[in-house]
């Protein structure tokens, strides 16, 4: 696996340095801005392969929109956020949990 650097201004990090640190010391409080669930779109780079259509759709929790659009409804961003992460490994065959 490589890594492409990124280098990023003195400022932007006077800003993220506080929050990362709120956000591993569990001090940021839990989305609520809008009320669940929560529907995602997310826009694949290609079609779906043979592989991941047939784990879509073994998920009713999934549905696929279109050529590349999958999209998911989740109660709490967590769920949410998991999901999505799930789209990256979902075209391994018979991959159905996350």
């Amino acid at each position: 696996m490589s890594a492409t650097a990124v280098r990023v201004s003195p400022q932007w990090l006077a800003l993220r340095e506080p929050a990362d640190a709120a956000a591993r010391s569990g001090e940021l409080a839990p989305y609520v801005a809008e009320p669940s669930p929560y529907e995602i779109e997310v826009e694949l780079r290609e079609p779906p392969g043979d592989a991941l259509r047939e784990n879509l759709s073994r998920l009713p929790e999934f549905t696929l929109i279109g050529d590349r659009t999958v999209r998911t409804a989740a109660p709490d961003m967590d769920l949410g956020f998991r999901r999505i992460a799930y789209l990256s490994y979902a075209e391994r065959p018979a991959t159905l949990r996350y």
